[in-house]
């Protein structure tokens, strides 16, 4: 027998098996994962305004097994608890009583690339994801998951959720794998489950309503540090938020101002700053809105008055009086109303602004 090839062999395979190694540091999976789209208005959700949330999946990597010329595989199968029994059911989150349900999305990749659905398997290592994904330059490779609520209609306020599972099934070898022998380098590989636990919390609308008082001007002092002195003026700010990530619907939105205790309005202006004496001032977003002011009497602009008492309710009040721009006719004035009108932008603000002055105290 020629002991020669054997030598030979048994030489080529101890090269073969020192490329064979237990990589330094191994995927790994985390079991349960808690995450939460966040809070959004009925409308926010139905106009699909809502940004889609990516979090972590459950599996990350060491990126050195990830930057060679190797075998890669990094496959997450989708599974929803909510489209149970279905491959082809929509991917829901489903209100905690169970009566409602928002429509969602979930990609491995940004803007629903690599989607998922029921039962489908995604490589998270094919299709260069992981360099649209931008993980190969850090210290870690923790695989992403984008969820995306695709509502068609207005969901009623409440909590909404489901749960997910992915399943895990993952194989890397640094070089290659070669017949026979398997990987020849560093190699990777395992089976695992995420659970991960979704949520969305659906509100009202809620708009912001603020008051501020501040003296303009007065007979000694004019504007420098003015003060309360009979005949100042000062300016009462009624300001109206939008909050929300999404425009108002086109209409109109009344803004009542009452009339300070202690003072009368007083339409010649706040004595303080140019323009109209009633206005709408807008916020460091606009809001879209307008407002026309052509005077007292003028009856088809976007500025009432009322002499109905405060103990009047607000929809029993009258609107139909016309100041004639004299003390006498503005001391009547109880409430002034003004109606902003158009569709307000989102996360803006506007402040209908009007003026009031404090009167000489009563002749004995």
């Amino acid at each position: 027998m020629n002991r020669m090839p054997l030598r030979l062999l048994c030489r080529l395979l101890g090269v073969v098996l020192a490329f064979v190694a237990v990589p330094a540091s191994a995927c790994t999976v985390t079991k349960t994962r808690e995450a939460a789209i966040g809070s959004y208005s009925q409308r926010a959700v139905q106009q699909r305004a809502v940004p889609a949330l990516r979090t972590f999946a459950g599996l990350q990597c060491p990126p050195t097994l990830l930057v060679l010329l190797g075998t890669k595989a990094l496959r997450g199968t989708f599974t929803s608890a909510n489209a149970a029994g279905s491959t082809t059911a929509a991917l829901r989150l489903v209100r905690s009583d169970g009566q409602a349900a928002v429509a969602y999305t979930a990609s491995a990749g940004p803007d629903g690339t690599a989607p998922f659905a029921q039962g489908k398997t995604v490589d998270y290592a094919q299709n260069k994801l992981l360099d649209v994904l931008g993980l190969l330059g850090g210290d870690t490779v923790a695989l992403p998951i984008f969820v995306t609520p695709a509502a068609t209609s207005l969901p009623p306020v409440g909590v909404y959720k489901d749960t997910i599972t992915l399943a895990w099934d993952w194989h890397l070898c640094s070089l290659v794998d070669a017949p026979v022998v398997g990987c020849v380098g560093e190699l990777d590989e395992g089976i695992g489950k995420t659970v991960l636990t979704v949520t969305l919390t659906v509100t009202e609308f809620r708009a912001t309503l603020s008051m501020t008082s501040a003296t303009t001007w007065d007979p000694v002092h004019e504007t420098r540090n003015p003060r309360d002195l009979p005949e100042s003026r000062r300016a009462v700010s009624v300001a109206f938020g939008n909050p929300d990530i999404v425009p108002l619907e086109s209409g109109t939105i009344d803004i009542v101002v009452p009339t300070p205790t202690g003072t009368i309005l007083a339409l010649d202006g706040d004595k303080a700053t140019p323009g109209p004496a009633i206005r709408l001032v807008q916020g460091s977003t606009s809001s879209g809105l307008a407002a026309s002011y052509n005077g007292p009497t003028d009856p088809s602009d976007d500025v009432e008055f009322s002499t109905s008492p405060p103990s009047v309710p607000a929809d029993k009040r009258d609107w139909s009086y016309l100041p004639a721009g004299d003390a006498a006719s503005e001391v009547a004035v109880t409430f002034v109303r003004v109606r902003a009108r158009g569709a307000m932008a989102a996360r803006s603000s506007f402040a209908a602004r009007v003026p009031y002055r404090i009167p000489p105290p009563p002749s004995n």
